[in-house]
């Protein structure tokens, strides 16, 4: 039951303003950054490798793996996927490219098969994959028309030899102090979905504490009694509902950036 006295409405209205403060200055530094506009192209690698032909059971393999000259692939033959995207509110255009963006296979006795585009963000983007003149069994390039905001696209490398093979990666970008580098991450998701995922767990938990709230606040206006501060505190409870239901929502919004930042910065 809420009970609301001159001593705890002052406690309350200075927690409010305390919190309202705290609020302030992260919105400020959250504006402050969101003003900031610059490139952040990020390359993730899958720890998830496809084993598609293994050595040691090749004879019982249902398929078999030919080359264009006609002789048979005798290797381990696995995919991995690659997601690369910009999460920087500045575009990245290919007359932003310093060097070419590259991807290579860091063993010596592998070679790369086979590479396809799996799923771009937009039509838009128009992502490509070409060997590297330079290592062409070894080494493909990245190249795209433009990669705006949360644009990406994922492809899918197919390689012979060590399954446990290392990718490596380098390239560099107009306004990017630093040089592109693969990251290493157990689950690719879009950032449409992952933002999603976020949103229905803040939403059904902000949900569920309003109307825990209201109820509670309508609860305890039924059961006093009638008098000449009924009023006084119906207008109390309706304010601190108001206030809660505010806070709420400024803090859904507060956790929704905080967590996506936060997790997506881990990657």
């Amino acid at each position: 039951m809420l009970i609301f006295t001159r001593k705890n409405y002052i406690t309350l209205i200075t927690l409010i303003s305390l919190i309202a403060t705290l609020i302030s200055i992260i919105l400020a530094i959250y504006f402050f950054n969101q003003a900031t506009k610059e490139r952040k192209p990020v390359l993730l690698i899958d720890l998830t490798k496809t084993r598609i032909i293994e050595t040691k059971r090749l004879s019982e393999a249902p398929l078999k793996i030919i080359r264009s000259n006609g002789e048979e692939l005798l290797n381990d033959v696995s995919a991995i996927r690659i997601k690369f995207w910009n999460k920087g509110k500045l575009s990245i255009k290919p007359e932003d490219i310093l060097k070419p963006i590259t991807v290579m296979i860091d063993n010596p006795e592998c070679e790369i098969l086979d590479f396809a585009i799996q799923t771009t963000s937009r039509e838009i983007v128009k992502p490509v994959i070409n060997r590297s003149e330079e290592n062409p069994k070894k080494i493909i390039e990245l190249s795209f028309d433009i990669l705006d905001y949360n644009d990406y696209f994922s492809f899918q490398i197919i390689f012979a030899g060590d399954p446990l093979a290392e990718f490596v990666s380098s390239g560099y970008i107009e306004g990017v102090p630093y040089e592109i580098k693969l990251k290493r991450t157990s689950l690719i998701l879009s950032d449409i979905d992952y933002m999603r995922i976020i949103t229905k767990y803040l939403n059904v938990s902000s949900v569920i504490l309003i109307i825990g709230i209201t109820v509670l606040s309508i609860s305890s206006i039924r059961r006093r009694d009638t008098g000449q501060h009924k009023k006084i505190e119906i207008i109390k409870s309706v304010i601190f509902t108001i206030y809660f239901i505010t806070a709420m929502i400024i803090m859904n919004i507060l956790m929704y950036k905080i967590i996506y930042y936060v997790s997506r910065s881990i990657i």
